[in-house]
This record gives C-alpha cells, structure tokens and sequence, in this order.
C-alpha cells in the first residue's frame, strides 16, 4: 500500500537491527555512533522502513517523499546513494536497500536476506540454530558462492546496473596544451563515459563555473546532485600526449580512482577511450559495446577534437573556422562517423546571412547528419542536429530521443529536444521534461532559465517556483541570484520588482544571461504594461522599422501606403506570421477589414485553397486555430457568410483536435477561448477565463501570450464584460495598472 505524506516532525522514533532512527532530529545512531541525514534522505529512510521488505516504486517514492512533483532519476540517485552509505558506516550490511531494476526499492534487515530452507512459518533467528547441513548442500552453498563471486565480476546486464552519476570537471591543461583540443578530448571523454549503461556523466556550464569560482570537487558534486566528480589535466608534448586525473566520492571526497595515462602522438586516437575504460573499471562498468578508437588517423583526430572545442565557443568566426577544419577532416576520413556528425553540426550552427542561405545550409546539415548515421546509427551530434531538421513529430523527436537515451547528461541534447517538443505540442509532444532534466543537469546554464515558465504553462507553479529555487540555490554570482530572484517575482505578477531586480544586474550579467534571461521578457512586459518599444531595453531590436512597431505594440495599424512602402507586407504576406498575428485584430478594430480580405483573396481562391496552404506549414492547427477566428469576423461583415461557415467547420474540426489531446496547457485554453468566442458560447468563454490565472497568465510565459482579451481585441468585445470574466480581469487589470506606473516611476532602462 502507498504510504502517506511523511511529515517527519510526527513520525516515531524505531530501530533497523542496531540502528536507532530518530525522524524528528534527523539523526540514526549505533549506540556509538550517530549521524545527522539530510530531511529528504530520512523521509525516503522513513517510507522505505515502514514496511521492510515491501517494494516501493519510483512514484511511490515521489508521491510520499516529493510531494508528487516530477523531478529526474538524478535526485532520486543521490539520496538513495547518501542513504545507503550513512546505513553502511553504521551497521555495515544490516540495513540495506536494493534497487529492483525497473521495479522499485526495498529495505533489507540483515535477517532478511538469509533463506530460511525449512517450513514456512520458520524465522530466519530459527533456521540459524537448526543442525548443521549435510555435505551435499555445502557443496552447494560452495556452487553458488562461486557464481555469485563469477557474477561480481562478470558485467552485469544493463538493466540490473544501479544508475550513477558523475559531473564532469573541464580539462585543466599544461603549459603550451591548446585549450581548444583540450575542451574537444574533453567532451570525447565524456561522451565515451556516458555510453556506459545507466551511467550520467554532465560536463556542465554550471560545473565550469564552480570551478572557476574555486569551488572543491565534494560541493560541486553536492551542488550538482552527482555521486562523482572527474577532474584531470591534459598534457601534450613533442613525445607524449597524457591524460591525469581523478575520480571522487561525492559523499566523502574519497578517490574512487586517480592515475595517469599516455600516448605516443602517432596514437593519440586512443587515448579518450582508455581513459574512459579506467574510470568505468573503477566503477565496475562495462564500455558500451559501440565504443570504439575513431576512424581517423592521429593527426586528423587532433584536428577534429580541435574543431568540436571551436564549436563549444559558438562565436562567428570560430563556427566558420571549425566548419572549414571539419570539411579537410571528413574529406580525409570518409567513414570517420564523429567527424561527419561534427560537420554537420558546423553547418547547423553556421551563421546565415538571410532566412534562404540559413534554409540552405540547413539542408546541407540534414544530408550531412544522415550520411553520419548511416555509418554509426549512434553517433550523439548527428542525432541532435537530425531531430532539429524534420518536418513532424515523427521525423524529429525519435532522433534527439535516441541521443538523451544514449548521453543523459548532455545539457544540449536535452534542450534542443525541448525545443523540438514545443514545436509539436499538438502532437503530444511534451516540453516540460526536458525542462526539468535541464536545470537538475546544469542549473547555471542561462538557456535552461525558461524552464520555470515552461512549468507555468502547463499550469504548476509551485514547480516553476521550486524549478527557480534551485537555480538561486546553485548561483554562485550576483547577477545569477537576482536573475533568478527576478524570475521569481514574475511568477508572482511583480513586473516591477522583476524589472528592478534585472536593472540591478544589467551592469554584471553575461551577454548570455541577458539574451536568455531579459530580452523576450521584456518585450513581452512592455507588450503587456503598453509601454514604448526599448522602454525597458533601451534599444529595441527588430526587423520592423522601429516606428511601425510603436504603432503595432501601441494597438494601431499603420496606412496601407505605409505598410507596402516598408515592405511590411512583402510579395507574400503569409510567410510572416508574426506580422499577420498582430495586424489580424487591429485590421478589424479599425474599420480595415476589407483590407484584410484583399490580402486573403490575392492569395487563395477558395477556403479549400487556404486550409493546403496551412497544412504546407507544418502547423495546420496553430494557423487554423489563431488566424482563422479573425478571417471569420471579417467575412461576416462583408456578408460572405459561406465562406464564413466554410471557415467555422475547419475552426471548430481543429479546436476538437486540441479538445482531444487532453493536456493541461495554457495553449490550448486560450485557443479554446478563441473558438467560444467566434461562436458567442459564453458559458464555455467564461469557464475557460476563470483558468488562466492557473497558468500564471498574463505575466508568465515563453511565448507572446494572448493579451488581447485584456485591451481592444475585437474578437472579445461581446464577451468580454460578463461578469465571470469581469472577476477574473478587473483585479489583473489594477494589478497592471500599478505595475505599469511602477516601472515608469524606475525610469527608463
């Protein structure tokens, strides 16, 4: 039976063999002995002891020790690990707990563990005062005593190997050793570590920080929730190339290995995979089987570790230079999968000049990538950039998949898979995962900072709360603990506090922090507070002419002269959303609509013509769903109601679709919203009003959420004043109006 909640404040005292638990002081004793415990580790100590001998599973664990919040195998791990070693330093094999693989946990009393052999109703003190056994079943004993030693130290199969974890520390490097080599053998390192079955390796940006910042190995790996923690320096000679290091016991800061190893240069290939064998011998780990000496010569395989390290630094002229050094290396070593799949994530990341040439090299990425996978279906950076370059659900997530199966440690595998899941949403993608996995994995890396927004869309903010918690936990800078104590604000509908918090930072945060953690936050508060473009940035970069974007964010729609003259429009108007979902309602709040249909009928002689078009995108039900309301509104003021009808139907057939989906997303109530109010169902519109603040809506979210419901939209006007949805306005529309004055009286950025 699942136990309850563990409060530990009114759990008993009790004994595990000689082990006193103590749940209110958090301590276990031997009568010699005690040790404190972490309040997680004793909770979980707690459920696990209530029945001994009873099997919990993973979610069972979760709903009474996490409260039920979702959180990564990684957590689960350590506080298992920590546990198991605090029983150990107290009663050696008394208490023990094993890990059923794919099953769930259980605690062991020593006694437990001995087979009774004889009646059912004997105890295991009993069985052991019984007479001796006869030769036959000592030799038997012998037999199985030799297996299991044979078992010990034969592999174990992937599925029975309990999950460890190991944060990967950056090369240090001896004078005159290229930093770029070394960041490239150190990501090879790691990739070969984490092959191993069940093994999480992370070469974070969190990981980089604490060490620069002076941080030991132990509260790295504390911090970082790990088991281990690697640390090594590369050297590099005229005769040898040497890689030393050491593996340490997070617990203690004990060496679970340390020593050196070396290649003549001529052989340098070879060394990433024996230094990954010593360490998963260390931890008695097998080398995954698809492990193996790259294709390459020595020369070229310093070149392409070369080339990965210029990747890492993601500048303009580092891309560029990595891509030309990958094309001599692939060119050199055609069956050299890592090269290939370096190659094509050159190409993916190469900076474009427009939108064609960045569609071009992408396609080039895409062939390049396949081409890779078809020498080693496993080959980690073909995977990634594979999975961002399909056209569906289907022909995308399978790969990145397959690459955070293979590496789960890899922070950016995780988050180019999110941004996969959020581009098919619709088909049931889910991005909050990814999120969660990426600040477990790397809680200082200021790309993962949109996780807790991602948590508020989905409707958990307490989540999104503790998602930040963590992050303010592991910060180690000013700027990451006012970011993130910004992010918090915000969660709580205090734009201005979140806009005094950034200011404060702007001075010290690093162009990444800002590009993650302010810029597409502000355009959406001064979108939502109807503040000037830049008024919180100070510039306001975009490719609209800065006047036009004044006009758009400000409600109004510049002439039709204007906007041809500007080429807002362009020779094709629907190639830019962006534009069309801004201008849809303004072109009906001012009188435009006719203006509106010129531009559909240009393009589309019939709705059958349009509904081709939106399937050609990709995104039929997103198009459908937030354009198409608008479109239905202007035809009915022009009298073509057919057309109209023809326009419900596919509105309606599409708002089903969502319906059908059955997630709890903020996206899909609002585009609920939408199709209640096109069909004046306002029953269904106020109901699904009252939710929104669930979701944190409006002053949360990763994308530019609906916030015509709050100004003039037209496609609310005859809804927007029922009294259900008047209760759910009113206090946000003051909430707004004082945030609004608040950040005037700051001043301009």
């Amino acid at each position: 039976m699942l136990p309850g909640q563990i409060d530990l404040a009114h759990e008993p005292p009790f004994t595990l063999n000689e082990i006193c638990v103590e749940p209110a002081l958090r301590r276990i004793s031997n009568g010699e002995e005690e040790r404190r415990i972490e309040p997680k580790l004793m909770q979980v100590l707690v459920a696990l002891a209530r029945q001994p001998g009873a099997i919990l599973s993973r979610d069972d664990l979760l709903e009474c020790c996490w409260d039920g919040r979702i959180v990564g195998d990684a957590s689960i791990n350590r506080v298992l690990s920590l546990l198991r070693t605090a029983l150990r330093e107290l009663g050696e094999d008394s208490v023990t707990i094993e890990t059923l693989p794919k099953i769930g946990y259980r605690l062991l009393l020593a006694a437990d563990r001995i087979d009774s052999g004889g009646s059912d109703d004997a105890t295991p003190t009993e069985t052991l005062r019984r007479a001796p056994r006869p030769p036959w079943i000592l030799r038997a004993v012998a037999l199985a005593l030799a297996v299991l030693a044979a078992a010990a130290w034969w592999p174990r199969p992937a599925e029975q190997m309990e999950p460890v974890s190991i944060a990967m520390l950056p090369l240090s490097i001896e004078e005159g050793v290229d930093p770029l080599y070394a960041a490239g053998m150190e990501a090879e390192i790691r990739s070969l570590l984490a092959r191993s079955p069940n093994t999480q390796v992370t070469a974070s940006e969190s990981a980089r920080q604490m060490m620069e910042q002076g941080r030991g190995p132990t509260e790295i790996g504390i911090t970082l929730g790990t088991d281990f923690v690697w640390q090594g320096t590369l050297g590099n000679s005229a005769d040898r190339v040497s890689v030393s290091g050491r593996l340490v016991r997070t617990v203690d800061g004990s060496e679970a290995w340390s020593g050196e190893l070396a290649s003549a240069p001529g052989s340098g290939q070879s060394l990433p995979l024996r230094v990954a064998r010593q360490l998963l011998a260390a931890l008695e780990r097998p080398v995954s089987p698809s492990a193996a000496a790259p294709n390459a010569s020595a020369d070229d395989y310093r070149i392409y570790l070369t080339a990965m390290g210029l990747i890492r630094g993601r500048g303009r002229e580092q891309r560029q230079a990595a891509r030309d050094l990958l094309e001599q290396v692939v060119a050199r070593n055609p069956d050299f999968a890592e090269g290939i799949g370096g190659l094509a994530k050159a190409y993916f990341l190469y900076p474009a000049e427009n939108r064609r040439a960045m569609m071009a090299q992408r396609e080039v990425a895409k062939d390049i990538a396949e081409r890779a996978l078809a020498i080693d279906p496993d080959t980690i950076e073909a995977l990634k950039v594979r999975g961002q370059l399909g056209e569906s659900a289907q022909d995308t997530l399978p790969y990145l998949q397959r690459a955070v199966a293979l590496d789960s440690g890899d922070s950016e595998a995780w988050y180019w898979l999110g941004i996969v899941q959020r581009r098919f949403q619709f088909e049931r993608a889910n991005p909050l995962e990814s999120s969660i996995r990426i600040i477990e994995i790397d809680p200082l890396w200021p790309a993962g900072w949109g996780g807790s927004s991602v948590a508020a869309e989905y409707g958990d903010l307490e989540l999104a709360r503790r998602m930040e918690r963590d992050i303010l936990a592991a910060a180690i800078t000013p700027s990451q603990r006012l970011l993130a104590e910004a992010r918090l604000a915000r969660l709580d509908g205090d734009l201005s506090e979140y806009f005094a918090l950034t200011r404060r930072a702007a001075a010290i945060m690093t162009p990444a922090e800002h590009r993650y953690g302010v810029t597409q936050q502000y355009r959406m508060m001064e979108v939502l507070l109807a503040l000037p473009p830049g008024y919180m940035e100070g510039t306001y970069q975009n490719r609209w002419p800065p006047e036009t974007m004044a006009m758009l964010v400000n409600r109004e729609l510049p002439g039709r002269a204007a906007l041809q003259s500007e080429t807002m429009l362009g020779s094709d108007p629907w190639t830019d959303g962006d534009f069309l979902m801004m201008a849809a309602p303004l072109y009906l709040s001012n009188g435009r609509h006719d203006e509106l249909l010129a531009l559909y009928d240009a393009s589309f002689a019939d709705h059958a013509e349009w509904i081709a078009f939106a399937r050609t995108t990709g995104f039929r039900h997103e198009i459908i769903s937030d354009f198409v309301p608008y479109l239905i509104i202007a035809m009915r003021r022009e009298g073509r109601d057919a057309e109209a009808r023809q326009h419900m139907a596919s509105l309606r057939e599409s708002t089903s679709e969502w319906v059908k989906l059955d997630k709890d997303w903020v996206g899909i109530v609002l585009r609920r919203m939408k199709f209640a109010a096109v069909s004046g169902d306002g029953d269904t519109f106020g109901a699904l009003v009252q939710r929104l603040p669930e979701f944190g809506w409006p002053f949360v979210g990763t994308e530019q959420l609906d916030f015509g419901l709050l100004r003039d939209d037209p496609l609310y006007d005859d809804l927007r004043d029922l009294p259900e949805v008047r209760a759910v306005l009113d206090p946000i529309r003051a909430d707004m109006a004082r945030e609004r004055a608040e950040v005037l009286a700051l001043g301009r950025s």
